[in-house]
């Protein structure tokens, strides 16, 4: 299945993948470390590197990253998880500024608590 519809439409991808390890750090095996940014941040990059080209040569787009109240704050004994959702929420803030000018637009959700967070924190 093509992400473009025809001439004129195309699908927003939404990069949602999530999978988390909870313990203590030193004790987590690197291998599961690795699948967790694997999967959720470079699993959002590879998403995005497939679209990308796609929505310049139209001069339009738009990709929404689902992050997390990990991707502001850490949560103990979710480091890897964390470093994850900090990761997305850096590389699509990155991108954001360079995309603009072909009309890609980034959004970035998370739960209602990294939504009230954002909120207070005014970012």
């Amino acid at each position: 299945m093509s992400l473009f519809n025809s001439t004129f439409c195309y699908l927003s991808p939404v990069n949602n993948a999530g999978v988390s390890v909870i313990g203590i750090m030193e004790f987590i095996p690197m291998d599961i470390a690795r699948n967790v940014l694997e999967t959720n941040f470079f699993g959002t990059m590879r998403m995005m590197t497939a679209v990308i080209p796609h929505m310049k040569s139209r001069m339009e787009g738009q990709v929404v990253n689902i992050s997390s109240v990990s991707g502001l704050i850490g949560l103990p004994f979710e480091e890897h998880y964390t470093a994850s959702k900090c990761a997305v929420e850096g590389f699509s803030e990155a991108m954001a500024p360079t995309l603009e000018k072909f009309n890609i637009r980034f959004d970035i959700y998370g739960n209602e608590k990294r939504n009230i967070i954002v909120k207070k924190l005014g970012l």
